[in-house]
């Protein structure tokens, strides 16, 4: 199994070493099977502080909450300890192995959608300084312990595609969230952004979904029928979702900015282009439909179609079949 995500950055955007927010990196994470960790009842997350990607674990005991998180490529586990302020919400202090405070989390449950972040989090420095924002992702664990970890590769020029190799303040930077994992499937997330010159940045969506007894990726065509018109039946409904969501974002920048919300009559994408899917992935509810839509409106390449929408779709005897019994 080949699951990669990478990140390559030129020095010269800088980074703080001094606290728990690492400088960018210029190395590239390949994600491999391994052994759990001790503490494996703990929830584990992903996600990026300061372009470098880490893996958080944290476990609730009444309103304390306590855990630790490493960055990718780096050994050394950051110290966790703090408590719940509310539904969801909790206020964490991250410590050095001599104890002396590095930083502070205030993470908030709040979500938009099922398969949105899980918790949207501010990182500072001790001093409160140095604001950062970190958006926590659970990661999905085997039955039998089994997980994704983040390798890295040290070798650049073979670990990570060196296109924009002596560009001025060029950058790429990948990272992958584990939606699935059962004894049979493996289903992940790449998520990646990268600048190479011109009027602003690129950032997408992959996915691989693999048949670990079976030993291969899957594709669409192992997870829904032929000649079936699955695909107006996913674009029907990630039109009716971008919709919602549409008046969702429009809400909350007409109450930041003061004024009534403006009614959105018509769908931000055109209808047809959600009928061309750039990949997939398998989570336990549902199918994560990515897409590779204009940069205005690249916030919608990312959706999540219940099993329920798309069951007469399915192939009975295919992954998302099995899942949505």
């Amino acid at each position: 199994m080949g699951l990669s995500a990478c990140s390559s950055r030129q020095a010269n955007d800088g980074g703080s070493a001094q606290t728990g927010a690492p400088a960018s990196s210029n190395s590239a994470s390949t994600a491999t099977v391994s052994q759990p960790r001790p503490g494996a009842n703990a929830k584990t997350y992903r996600g990026s502080l300061n372009d470098r990607g880490l893996e958080m674990r944290l476990a609730w005991d009444g309103e304390r909450v306590s855990g630790s998180y490493a960055y990718d490529g780096i050994a050394q586990e950051i110290g966790l300890e703090g408590r719940s302020t509310g539904k969801e919400k909790f206020d964490l202090s991250e410590r050095d192995a001599a104890g002396k405070t590095t930083g502070k989390w205030s993470c908030d449950g709040e979500r938009q959608g099922e398969w949105d972040q899980d918790f949207s989090c501010k990182w500072t420095k001790a001093d409160g300084s140095g604001e950062l924002f970190v958006a926590l992702f659970e990661q999905a664990a085997s039955p039998s312990g089994w997980r994704v970890a983040p390798k890295t590769a040290e070798n650049r020029k073979a670990g990570v595609r060196d296109g924009l190799e002596g560009e001025k303040n060029t950058y790429f930077h990948a990272d992958y969230n584990v939606l699935l994992a059962t004894e049979d499937l493996v289903s992940v997330e790449i998520v990646y952004d990268s600048y190479a010159g011109g009027a602003h940045p690129s950032s997408g969506y992959d996915a691989v979904t693999y048949d670990l007894r079976a030993d291969r990726e899957l594709e669409l065509e192992d997870i829904f029928k032929p000649d079936s018109g699955y695909e107006k039946a996913v674009a029907a409904h990630c039109d009716r979702d971008i919709r919602r969501r549409a008046g969702v974002l429009e809400a909350e920048a007409a109450k930041e900015e003061g004024r009534k919300a403006e009614p959105q009559d018509e769908s931000p994408v055109l209808p047809e282009l959600l009928e061309e899917i750039s990949a997939f992935a398998l989570t336990p509810r549902g199918l994560m439909i990515y897409y590779d839509l204009p940069h205005v409106v690249a916030a919608f390449d990312r959706n999540f179609v219940p099993y329920s929408e798309v069951k007469n779709f399915l192939k009975p005897d295919g992954a998302a079949a099995q899942l949505a019994r």
